[in-house]
Order: structure tokens, then C-alpha cells, then sequence
């Protein structure tokens, strides 16, 4: 059963919005026109998106997959608004999160990015290889500023510690001009990570995949092979 009054608001809303961003966003009408989706498609083959519901003559954010640290002040779930607001709130957050966007592609480009295996917007975290010894988890603390961010070494103790130490000792870095490729590569004192673009995905390993720990975790390092 379609509530007229609520389709009509619908429909007016959404001639609202494509009269006034025609190009900058896309909208989705679902559940009886009560539900709508709005998403902008990134140049970091991201897709932003956030869904709402009407009710009480406005309407509700359901969901959106923005990093919720940052999303809070501007489109916080389950708040009520006027449709308008919600897109401004949207198309602000996509602008001030660009410098987040590129800096988690450029980590996805020039790393072996072992995990996550999805590449959500909402993740702030990239697990990448360094050398067959060590691993970098590097975490964007405050995605409104990625200069704002945490490294965490895992591996091998020996290697470990002299990456902890190359990193804490070299501190130089321009934080305008330079991205957290550079950083990371200038403070530990190498040229590149390593890279590869493609990984098989048959490319399996028998032995790091049986091999648990009393609580029956995998270990962080086992061998070479990517996906391990």
C-alpha cells in the first residue's frame, strides 16, 4: 500500500534534488517510494553512499559508508533532516575526506595490500608487505586528517626492531607536499615497497594454512606467499 501523501513528497524531493545537483549525484527510490539511496561514484573506485527513509514528514538516515569518526557531525544515522541538508552534509563530507580517499588508493596502487580484502571506504587500515620478514599496519587515526596516523611493525624481532628504530629516529618530512607513500618510504629510508598488481587466486599455501596457534589464529608470518 503506497502513501499518496508520502509519494508525492518523495517525488518532489527528488525532482528538488536532481534540479539542483544534476551531475553530482545519482538517486535510488526503493520500498514504495519511502526509501531512497543517494551515491556518487569516486575517481579512487570508491562509491560513496548513504540510504534514507521518510517518516514524520522528513527524513531518516539509515546507513551510510563513510568512516563514522568523521561522518558523525554530518550525517549521523538515525537523525532527522530535510533531504536537502542530508546531500549538502554528503557532497561536504565526500570533499573534506578526498585527502583520506586518495591517501588509502595510493597505499592500494603501490603496496602489496594484504588486507582488508574489500576495500571499504569505511576502513581506515591497510595491512601491506614490507619484506618476507615484516609486515606494516598502517591506520588512519582521524580521517579528516591524514597526517594523523599510526604504524604498527609485525615480524620478525630482529627485523622489527631496526624498522622501529629507522622510523622513530627518521622523523623528516614535509606533511603539505608529501603523501603517506613518501612519508613511509623517506622515514624508513627506502626507494619503493615491494609491488606486485596481480595475485593468483589459486595461489594458495597448505602449510601457513594449517599451522594455528593455541587459539587456533594463523600466524602473522609464515612464508613469502602474498595471501598467507
Amino acid at each position: 500500500n503506497i502513501n499518496i501523501h508520502k509519494l508525492i513528497q518523495t517525488l518532489n524531493d527528488i525532482k528538488s534534488l536532481k534540479e539542483s545537483y544534476p551531475k553530482s549525484i545519482e538517486v535510488a527510490v526503493k520500498s514504495n517510494y519511502t526509501q531512497i539511496k543517494i551515491s556518487k561514484q569516486l575517481k579512487y573506485d570508491i562509491n560513496a553512499e548513504m540510504e534514507l527513509s521518510y517518516a514524520e514528514n522528513n527524513w531518516i538516515i539509515m546507513s551510510h559508508n563513510f568512516p563514522e569518526k568523521a561522518a558523525s557531525s554530518l550525517l549521523k544515522i538515525g537523525s532527522s533532516t530535510s533531504l536537502k541538508s542530508a546531500v549538502e552534509g554528503f557532497l561536504l563530507l565526500i570533499n573534506n575526506l578526498k585527502n583520506y580517499f586518495e591517501s588509502l588508493y595510493i597505499l592500494d596502487l603501490n603496496c602489496i595490500v594484504l588486507e582488508p580484502y574489500e576495500k571499504l571506504m569505511s576502513i581506515n587500515w591497510r595491512l601491506i608487505k614490507y619484506s618476507k620478514f615484516a609486515f606494516i599496519k598502517i591506520e588512519f587515526l582521524d580521517p579528516l586528517d591524514v597526517n594523523n596516523f599510526n604504524v604498527t611493525f609485525y615480524g620478525k624481532d630482529h627485523v622489527i626492531k631496526e624498522l622501529n628504530e629507522a622510523y622513530n629516529t627518521n622523523s623528516y618530512y614535509d606533511e603539505d607536499e608529501t603523501d603517506i607513500y613518501q612519508k613511509l618510504c623517506i622515514k624508513l629510508k627506502i626507494l619503493e615497497f615491494p609491488y606486485t598488481n596481480r595475485i593468483e587466486d589459486s595461489d594458495e599455501c597448505s602449510i601457513c594454512l594449517c599451522q594455528h596457534n593455541e587459539q587456533n589464529e594463523s600466524p602473522i608470518v609464515c612464508c613469502e606467499n602474498p595471501r598467507c
